[in-house]
Formats: structure tokens, sequence, C-alpha cells
């Protein structure tokens, strides 16, 4: 990871208080601890759960962060930026009675040839050390609790991909405002974001080594479960999910689904079509086409011999047609 720029400034305003900036007058000179603050604070994000992935709204009146980065990355202007950027979010913030401030860092870095953009915003928080048999007490960086924060990938923006921004999108409204800041429009594809769920427990049960019968009865609670969230006009919520069906160890999974880069989103309602392919797996071709559930496996009626499908116990009327 290399910091391009980093900085901070704070936005003071407490529950049901007015808002009011105080701007760092110029940006700070990357260092080491710079550079292990980064690394704690990217790690925090990615591995919490409940986030929200979208584009730029296209109206760049009301949401004007694509204006505000593309008058940067033309000038290298990035004190010009920070300041306008926080400008925004001091007037999104004013609709948002219950939200509160923090020292809200904004960092440009280089990761794996991509660039990126962090904001978060921090509260502070009292810790204790022990040095030279002596107790410390210090104010710190609640990183552990963070609460609002977004991240835009610069260079899949400017390639035109169709998803870069994510951010927290934390509990009932209170977060909608930060979403408005970095100007995310994140409609919901409820069909899109199943299908991209069944792929990725797909994948977590391949790579925890799930057994046939294990991956069996964790598919079936799984689709039971969201296809109930569906029919009651519920969201999907990564956290209440993962500790519903993965209660053993449902970090490992939310890390899974949080992914930046190919993770799920928090409040779509689930597809129960695309839901299906949790349980069934179809195939076809011009002269055929062939059904199954993943408990016709488990209980051997169907096998898989030298790169074949054996159907064991056909139905009387499969095997009329041989007859024929």
């Amino acid at each position: 990871m290399t910091i391009r720029h980093i900085t901070y400034h704070i936005l003071h305003k407490e529950q049901n208080g007015e808002a009011k900036l105080e701007l760092n007058p110029s940006p700070l000179t990357p260092n080491e601890a710079h550079h292990n603050f980064l690394e704690t604070l990217t790690k925090a994000y990615r591995v919490r759960a409940g986030k929200g992935f979208g584009s730029f709204d296209s109206d760049e009146d009301n949401f004007p962060m694509p204006r505000f980065l593309n008058d940067y990355l033309g000038n290298d202007n990035f004190q010009r930026l920070t300041v306008r950027m926080m400008n925004t979010l001091l007037v999104k913030i004013q609709s948002q009675p219950f939200a509160t401030g923090g020292k809200v860092f904004i960092a440009h870095y280089e990761n794996q040839d991509s660039n990126y953009l962090l904001i978060a915003i921090l509260a502070d928080r009292v810790g204790f050390s022990a040095q030279n048999w002596e107790m410390l007490e210090n104010e710190m960086l609640d990183i552990e609790h963070l609460k609002y924060a977004g991240r835009i990938d610069l260079t899949a923006w400017q390639a035109n991909e169709t998803r870069y921004i994510s951010f927290l999108k934390g509990q009932g409204d209170v977060s909608v405002y930060f979403k408005e800041f970095l100007s995310c429009n994140d409609s919901l594809v409820a069909r899109e974001e199943t299908k991209k769920l069944v792929v990725l427990l797909e994948e977590f049960t391949r790579e925890q080594g799930y057994e046939l019968e294990q991956k069996t009865a964790f598919f079936n609670d799984i689709k039971s479960y969201l296809t109930d969230i569906s029919n009651n006009g519920g969201s999907f919520n990564t956290e209440e999910f993962t500790n519903r069906v993965c209660p053993s160890n449902p970090q490992i999974l939310q890390e899974k689904l949080s992914d930046l880069e190919h993770g799920v989103q928090d409040g779509f309602t689930p597809d129960k079509v695309s839901l299906k392919r949790l349980v069934t797996f179809v195939g076809k071709t011009r002269n055929w086409r062939l059904s199954f559930d993943r408990n016709a496996m488990s209980e051997g009626d169907i096998t898989r011999e030298n790169g074949k499908i054996i159907i064991h116990n056909p139905t009387p009327e499969l095997l009329e047609a041989f007859n024929e």
C-alpha cells in the first residue's frame, strides 16, 4: 500500500445539535505511523459486515462528489478536494439530527495497481497502557467501532465499471446522509444480489471443505430461511444472516460476504427464483433436460461415475421410454 495523500478534519456534532467544521490547514506528510494507521483502518473496514455498494448519482448538483474528483484528478490539489468534501458533509449531516461527528480521515492510496479514496469518521475513546510500572490514560481513535466509512475505487470509476463505491450502511436511516455525501446511488437489484449471494455461498462451502451431506443441510437451511424473509417482505442483513446460518463461526462467513470487490450488500429482498440454485441443479441440451436437487445426491439417487451421471431407481415412466 502506498499513501498518495492523507489528512483529517474535525466535524463537531452532537445528537440534535448543530454541526460545525474545524479544518486542518494542510494535508499530513505520510510517515510510518500513517501507513500503519491506514493498514489498520482498511482492514477494519474490509471485514465489517453490512456494506452497501453502488455508483455515482447522475445529479451532480445535489451529489457533487464526481465533480470534485474530476477536478482533483485534473490538478492534484488534495487540500481543496477535502475542504469541498467537508463542506458537502456538513450540509448532508444537518438533515440527520441523530448523527454525530468525529475526526474525518480522508486518504488517497494505491494498492495492487488500483487507486482508492477512503473516508472514515472516527470517534475518540479512552485507552490505558502500562509502562515503567505506571498506568497511563490516553485518548485514542476508536477504529474497532467504525460506524461511518466509505471507499471509492477511483480506478474502477475511471474504467467505467458499474460498481465502484462501498459504504457502511449502519442501522436505520442515520447513515443515509453519509451515502448521500458520497454521492452514491445504491439502487438494489434483488435478483442479481441473490445470484451473487448463491455464488459466494458455494465458494464458501468449497473453501471450508464441506462434505456432501453437510453442504446439503447447510443449503437447505439457507433456502428455507431466505424464502421466509422473502415471503414476509423482509430484507437481507449480512450480520443477522451469518449469525443464523453459521453460528459456530459467523465472522469467517461475514468476511466472505462483505468482500469489497465481490460482496453482497444489505437491504435486498431475496429473489425466490434465484434461491432455487442453492438446492437444485439443472442441465440441458437440444435433446434432453435434467433437473435434480441436493437431496437426490445425498440419498444416492443420483451419482457420478467416470464423468457420467447415473440415475438410480428411475421412475417407470422413464424406463418405459427404452421399452419403446
